[in-house]
């Protein structure tokens, strides 16, 4: 068949040949050969060129692994030949610098690597490379220990490594926020260069960064421990450890001073035993003892040095307060160490555990070996603690000296030192050691505190005051800086400033009723009933079941002869407070002493029954059993007390007191001298063994007893060195007696004890020149006497010495408390010498402060019978005895059968005149007080009353008034009460200006006064001083709320408006 040809292009069908196409050119097959050459030379080229590339890039890496691998095995020099060879390759990559600065690095040309490091930043400035730079700087400029005490500063090349360090970790940073080294590295560096608060911030970030950096977190433990951070450098601590405890598989813990079956190695090894360390450490200086001594365990069971670990254990099982437990620890380490170089912490700790033990003579022998590791006035301070109780004082003064040379600010030694030179007598040394503390750290206190109690233990009040008020400085907004200084004033009877101070205190601190019951005893003191009330009943409210408050209430109204309201607040305490025996011993008391005799026996009965071992209970009964008289009675129930409670000083003093009473002084020598040997009955009864010992005239024993006391006793110093010099006196040793009282007499002229004794001696022993002593301790109207005595001793010289021997025994027994013992002495005169008159003073008066006003009384008028001579003066003791008993109209008799003989200073005149002022009879009163302004124009007190009585009575003679002022203001012109008398009447004749202006001098000498700031503030207002007005008389309420002057001055403030 032949072929068929297409139906459209005419193009042959399957099986036909096809038509050849156009014939093509030799000029387009050339174009196409050369195109095909020239993309086969490209290939070829490129192949060539990879080749090429291949080979370099293999002789550039193959070194540069080679080298950090022999790096990593700390093949140094052989890894510095592959990095050169490396950078001979491929000369512009950083990565060879790194290596070559790495290996330098790990053989401690520091110097050689930091010139790499830097040649790489030139390459390549970017993190790597100045992280590098930044951590070969700071190894340049080491080497360092760890920062676990400030840095010191730097040397002029450190400073500058440090500086360049601190400059490439900046730019590290910088260029990669994210890196922890980066910040860890800056942080180190800064703190090198001292800067800690500014190194935290960094080193804080790089543990956030990175919280599995063990480096991380020890440099900001390090970091936080020198900037005052303590926790969060134990908290840090705790962490790494706990971290690389980790990484050791679990199992059985190991013992104490073996490592586990897995236990880190190594750098890791070194990490967790420092962090162990470093969190026992900060631990014991938190004082717990519990918690380090745990870290310390963890320590040894790492692997830790045994003797580290023992010494750590040592010292924190002391903080802990097991001191037999870290004497074993330390023993141990001292085992491990053996014949090392001596710890100081082991010494250290374990002499002060042998202190606390109270094994002293071991505790100074540490002590000592600490000392020649350290010289370090803590050391030196328990080791003169230890000498002391090891009876060396000596030694132990130099010690406590040696301890303040290193650290004038160590209290304790200064406290110590004091006390050795007081009891040696060195008062004056004591007191300058105090004096010099307080002048070296004035914002100390403690030493202000310190020179204050010294000063009011030897009696100087002003200096002690004026320590009292540095102190309250230190503190302005102090509650308890102002109690303080308020309870001094009210123990120096200056209740004005007291109160102002109380009630500063109560304000500062509304919610303790302490100080709302301190502000209420000051008001009591000032005779401010409303304002006393008010200040218990705020202390009651604040805590019902406040015994002391209750006490005082009740005492201020059995002061003010209100029985009945005395008894109500008893009763109310006693159901307010049922368990307070105080409360129940002092309703007792109450009720024998105010004709409820059996209710208080009941009270007593019911005490005693409950709890026969009640000393108290028993002693409010045996004192009224003696009041009574029945001293058989009172026998029984203090043998009873005594016998059940044979170690109790107030059970045996009881008893003691009774037999006294009874004139068993066998007895009452043979008790006090088995109370010496109960604990704390040593001291405190030198004056009550003296007196014993004199009263039986055993003066050669008195003195053996009494050979030390003074220097062992110096808070008794004063009181002791009386009965020694009597002692003395009477056991032929006169001139040193002499010296003793007239020394005495002349370091402190206003000691009216010394200056009574040393005049009596001299008129025992027939001196012609004597003089009345100065200011003793005897009522006024016993002054005179001394005249008498005198007098005695030129006419019967043997009565007068026999007078003078019993009143020195009896100024003994009664510093020793013994008031009644020494009345009784001294009414024993007036048996042989009836009309001797300093007797007849001194009975009445040493009857009265033994409590015992119904003797005083009946003294009082004996001597009156007896003594002609005591007539006038007895009779104004009669009056104020009288009034203390509540018998008003014979005191008030008494008073003006006195006043009408009596001169000068006119006592018995001014109290009928203030009688008649509280009874409301002011005609009386100004009869009075002309009375004496007709003999004393210028006598103050009647002055200043008779211008107030005549300016304010109701037909008031102001002329007559400004006349008396004007004689009390001349009289007194600082008076605060004067100024206010005066500037009260100036205001109401008008003279408004010179009235303001003496209010203002009265109110800036007593500003708590009401009445006085009621007073300022009408002055104010009458000039037109509004504000001024408004705010004196806001003070005025606030001053005595419940005054009758703050009505008035509620009334002006309304007025004002």
């Amino acid at each position: 068949m032949g072929r068929r040809k297409d139906s459209v292009r005419g193009e042959p069908t399957a099986g036909r040949r096809p038509r050849r196409g156009p014939r093509v050119g030799w000029g387009l097959r050339l174009a196409r050969i050369l195109t095909l050459c020239a993309i086969l030379a490209a290939v070829v080229g490129l192949g060539v060129a990879g080749i090429r590339a291949w080979r370099a890039r293999q002789g550039f890496l193959a070194p540069l692994d080679r080298g950090r691998a022999l790096w990593k095995l700390r093949r140094f020099d052989e890894a510095i030949e592959s990095f050169q060879a490396a950078r001979a390759v491929r000369p512009d990559d950083p990565a060879p610098l790194w290596g070559l600065a790495e290996c330098y690095k790990g053989k401690g040309q520091f110097a050689t690597a930091t010139a790499w490091a830097l040649q790489a930043i030139e390459l390549d400035p970017t993190h790597r490379s100045r992280l590098l730079a930044a951590e070969l700087e700071l190894l340049a400029a080491g080497p360092w220990e760890p920062l676990t005490a400030p840095p010191g500063p730097p040397t002029q090349s450190q400073r500058i490594h440090l500086e360049k360090a601190v400059e490439h970790a900046r730019a590290a940073a910088e260029a990669h926020p994210a890196s922890a080294p980066a910040h860890r590295l800056l942080a180190e560096a800064k703190a090198r260069l001292g800067e800690v608060a500014a190194a935290i911030p960094s080193a804080r970030r790089a543990v956030e960064l990175d919280p599995d950096s063990v480096s991380a977190r020890l440099l900001a433990a390090d970091l936080f421990y020198l900037n005052g951070s303590v926790r969060e450098a134990l908290a840090c601590c705790e962490e790494a450890a706990k971290r690389l405890e980790a990484r050791q598989p679990r199992g059985k813990a190991p013992s104490p001073g073996q490592a586990g079956p897995a236990a880190l190695e190594g750098r890791e090894k070194a990490d967790l035993l420092r962090a162990l360390a470093r969190a026992a450490k900060i631990a014991a200086s938190l004082q717990r003892g519990e918690q380090a001594a745990g870290y310390w365990t963890r320590f040894l069971a790492a692997g830790g040095n045994a003797a580290q670990g023992r010494v750590g254990l040592c010292v924190a099982y002391f903080l802990k307060g097991d001191f037999e437990r870290a004497i074993e620890e330390g023993n141990q380490a001292s085992q491990l160490i053996g014949a090392g170089e001596p710890d100081w912490d082991l010494h250290f700790y374990r002499g002060q555990a042998y202190l606390r033990l109270g094994r002293c003579d071991r505790a100074a022998q540490d002590l000592r070996v600490a000392l020649t590791r350290r010289d370090d006035p803590q050391a030196r301070y328990y080791l003169g603690l230890a000498l002391l109780g090891s009876g060396e004082r000596g030694v132990a003064r130099e010690a406590f000296e040696a301890a303040l040379a290193l650290d004038p600010a160590h209290h304790g030694a200064r406290e110590q030192l004091a006390a050795l030179l007081e009891a040696d007598g060195e008062t004056q040394k004591a007191l300058d050691l105090w004096r010099r503390a307080v002048a070296a750290q004035p914002k100390s206190r403690e030493a202000h505190q310190a020179l204050a109690d010294f000063c009011l233990r030897h009696g100087l009040d002003a200096e002690a005051e004026a320590a009292l008020r540095a102190l309250a400085a230190l503190e302005p907004r102090s509650a308890r800086a102002a109690a303080t200084l308020a309870a001094f004033y009210l123990d120096r009877d200056d209740p004005e400033q007291a109160l102002a101070l109380a009630r500063e205190a109560a304000d500062l601190d509304p919610a303790d009723p302490a100080l709302a019951h301190l502000a209420g005893r000051a008001a009591a003191a000032l005779g401010r009933v409303w304002d006393a009330e008010e200040h218990f009943a705020k202390a009651l409210q604040l805590r019902p079941d406040y015994a002391p408050a209750y006490l005082d209430w009740a005492m201020m109204h059995r002061s003010l002869r209100d029985d009945l309201a005395a008894w109500m607040v008893l009763q109310r305490a006693v159901k307010a407070a049922p368990a307070s025996l105080d409360l129940r011993y002092a309703y007792a008391r109450f009720c024998l002493t105010s004709g409820r005799e059996i209710e208080g026996l009941e009270t007593l009965r019911e005490l005693i029954a409950r709890d026969p071992r009640d000393v108290n209970a028993r002693t409010t009964y045996v004192e009224h059993l003696l009041a009574r008289g029945d001293k058989d009675a009172a026998g029984t129930q203090a043998r009873e007390i005594a016998d059940l409670l044979p170690k109790s000083l107030e059970a045996q003093a009881l008893l003691a007191r009774v037999c006294r009473a009874r004139n068993e002084w066998d007895r009452v020598l043979a008790i006090y001298s088995q109370m010496a040997d109960l604990p704390g009955g040593g001291g405190p009864l030198l004056p009550q063994r003296l007196a014993a010992h004199l009263h039986e005239g055993l003066y050669e024993a008195a003195l053996e007893l009494a050979k030390d006391a003074p220097r062992a006793h110096p808070a008794q110093r004063r009181q002791l060195e009386l009965a020694v010099a009597v002692a003395r006196f009477y056991a032929g040793k006169r001139q040193e007696a002499l010296e003793a009282v007239g020394g005495a007499a002349s370091a402190d002229p206003r000691d009216p004890d010394a200056s009574f004794a040393l005049a009596l001696m001299q008129l025992e022993m027939g001196l012609a020149a004597l003089s009345a002593p100065g200011g003793f301790a005897l009522p006024e109207s016993a002054l005179a006497a001394w005249g008498d005595l005198v007098r005695r001793k030129d006419q019967r010289p043997d009565e007068a010495r026999r007078i003078a021997r019993i009143l020195l025994h009896a100024s003994v027994y009664e510093q020793a408390g013994w008031h009644d013992t020494a009345a009784e002495a001294v009414a024993e005169i007036l048996r042989f010498a009836p009309d001797c008159l300093i007797a007849c003073c001194m009975v009445p008066s040493l009857w009265h402060r033994a409590g015992d006003l119904p003797k005083a009384l009946a003294a009082c008028r004996q001597g009156i019978i007896n003594c002609p001579e005591f007539g006038l003066h007895g009779r104004l003791i009669l009056a104020d005895l009288l009034m203390l008993e509540g018998n008003v109209a014979d005191a008030k008799a008494t008073y003006e059968e006195y006043a009408a003989k009596e001169r000068e200073p006119f006592d018995a005149r001014t109290k009928l005149a203030l009688l008649a002022e509280a009874a409301g009879d002011t005609t009386a009163a100004l009869a009075h007080w002309r009375t004496i302004l007709a003999r004393q124009p210028r006598h103050m007190p009647a002055a200043n009353n008779a211008a107030w009585l005549l300016a304010t009575q109701l037909d008031p003679d102001l002329d007559a008034a400004a006349a008396a002022a004007t004689n009390a203001l001349e009289a007194a012109p600082e008076d605060p009460a004067v100024l206010d008398t005066v500037g009260w009447v100036d205001y109401l004749r008008g003279e408004t200006v010179r009235a303001v202006d003496r209010l203002e001098r009265a109110v800036k000498a007593a500003p708590h006064r009401a009445h006085l700031l009621l007073h300022l503030g009408l002055g104010y207002a009458s000039r037109g001083m509004r504000e001024q007005a408004e705010r004196t008389l806001r003070a005025a309420i606030a001053a005595g709320a419940r005054e009758p002057y703050a009505d008035e001055a509620r009334q002006a403030l309304r007025e004002l408006r």
